[in-house]
């Protein structure tokens, strides 16, 4: 379980430091203020995290579910070895 968690803040901070990387670097404040309060952002911070940058970081997290999910469904689905559930 601890792993399970560890792998979620990863994730959680990978996701924070995609929307603040790109063309137009925001620092962590800006990004946490622009996804906590959008109405104090600034319009321009505003309108690069809600319409750009995070539905394509949410869409890049659901991808990456989707495939792992389907790659052990074929590991299932194929009698593969590596997928038994006791390994």
């Amino acid at each position: 379980r601890l792993i399970l968690v560890a792998l979620a803040l990863l994730l959680l901070c990978r996701v924070l430091l995609d929307l603040a990387l790109g063309p137009a670097r925001y620092s962590l404040v800006e990004v946490l203020g622009a996804l906590l309060s959008p109405d104090s952002a600034a319009p321009q911070v505003r309108v690069v995290m809600w319409d750009i940058r995070l539905p394509v970081a949410l869409m890049a997290v659901a991808v990456g579910a989707a495939l792992s999910l389907a790659g052990a469904q074929m590991q299932t689905i194929l009698n593969n070895p590596l997928a038994s559930p006791f390994t």
